[in-house]
């Protein structure tokens, strides 16, 4: 009996070796003429490449500049709370935290004459730790022993230098988890530095030749045994610095390249007091969480972790914002101030009673 397969090849005119062959002729041009298989030429793959880098360049900016922007708001909040904490420690004490205390002082001649290390007292960034919630670090470090300014001087290794992020910039690359430094200082006044001349404004500057540009004003709201409240700012609180930011402390680093082998350790910490030597005469001293506005915001380009040099931290405010500065007014307000501020501007609003800058400026 012939199956049905085979009479349908048998009715359709060829038989089973025959079909069989059409068959696979068919099969075997099916296959020339299929489609290849599909996948990226070299070239191909290259441009995807170029595409992507490209997108990454355009990409990468925008999000650095929003990492800034959100490290620049985190660094102005950080300054708002110190300013609220020397508020509270006003409120409560009716009067400004002491710059530092010193137990002696002689500024005849405009030479900066205070105690020994061993006999300054508390700064006011430590002064203000209880309306911070730090009352423990506050008791470890309030004590009768002298507020050095340095790591090579203070008696207070373990406390003093351990660091505190309420006084650190997260845009500063040196403020690390393990680094003692501070960004934001208090300011102690500001005006021209103009040594012999009739110009000059410094209250007092440190006595050797090599050390004249470590300046010290005594017209604005932190200085060496200061006592100023809120009302003897009669420029109005507004427009009197109170804080400002610095990336100028020295850093380890910088001490550790310095060729004088008694100073390499020399670096300052958030909670230093008077840096000097060991006699009330000694010509460096100086003040290491004091600025002073006399030069530009962002002037001087020295490194804190390349060299040793103590100017900068008394004289510039500084941060690594582009462009400028955060500062705290008199009356807690934080703004940004541009590098390119009008110098005299600057200088004025560091001073806290000599009348200028005249109304109308807004920071």
């Amino acid at each position: 009996m012939t199956s049905l397969p085979n009479r349908l090849q048998q009715k359709r005119g060829c038989g089973q070796a025959t079909c069989g062959v059409a068959g696979q002729g068919a099969a075997t041009r099916h296959h020339l003429y299929a489609r290849p298989l599909q996948g990226f030429t070299l070239v191909e793959l290259l441009v995807v490449i170029v595409i992507i880098a490209i997108l990454m360049a355009l990409l990468l900016p925008a999000v650095q500049t929003a990492r800034e922007a959100a490290r620049r708001v985190k660094c102005a909040n950080r300054l708002k709370q110190l300013a609220l904490a020397v508020h509270n420690y006003h409120t409560s004490h009716e009067k400004f935290p002491i710059g530092v205390g010193s137990k002696r002082e002689d500024t005849s001649g405009a030479i900066c004459r205070f105690s020994a290390a061993a006999d300054s007292t508390a700064p006011w960034s430590v002064l203000i730790l209880p309306y911070m919630e730090q009352e423990s670090r506050y008791r470890a470090l309030n004590d009768n022993q002298g507020f050095h300014g340095t790591y090579g001087d203070t008696v207070k290794h373990a406390e003093q230098f351990r660091p505190n992020p309420n006084f650190q910039c997260p845009s500063d690359p040196n403020s690390t988890i393990d680094a003692s430094n501070s960004n934001y200082l208090a300011v102690g006044g500001g005006g021209i530095d103009a040594l012999g001349s009739e110009y000059d404004e410094v209250w007092c500057r440190s006595g050797h030749p090599c050390c004249y540009k470590r300046v010290m004003f005594n017209n604005g709201i932190f200085f060496v045994n200061s006592d100023i409240r809120v009302g003897l700012v009669r420029d109005g609180t507004s427009n009197v610095y109170m804080l400002a930011e610095s990336r100028y402390q020295p850093m380890p680093g910088g001490a550790a390249t310095y060729s004088q082998p008694g100073y390499k350790d020399d670096h300052f910490t958030w909670s230093g007091g008077l840096r000097a030597g060991n006699s009330y005469n000694d010509c460096c001293t100086l003040t290491t969480t004091i600025t002073h506005a006399v030069d530009s915001i962002n002037s001087s380009d020295y490194d804190p972790t390349g060299e040793l040099l103590f100017e900068p931290v008394t004289r510039t405010f500084g941060s690594f914002h582009w462009g400028g500065c955060h500062v705290a007014m008199a009356d807690s307000s934080v703004h940004f101030l541009s590098d390119s501020m009008d110098i005299n501007v600057h200088r004025d609003l560091g001073a806290r009673d000599d009348g200028y800058p005249l109304s109308g400026y807004h920071p």
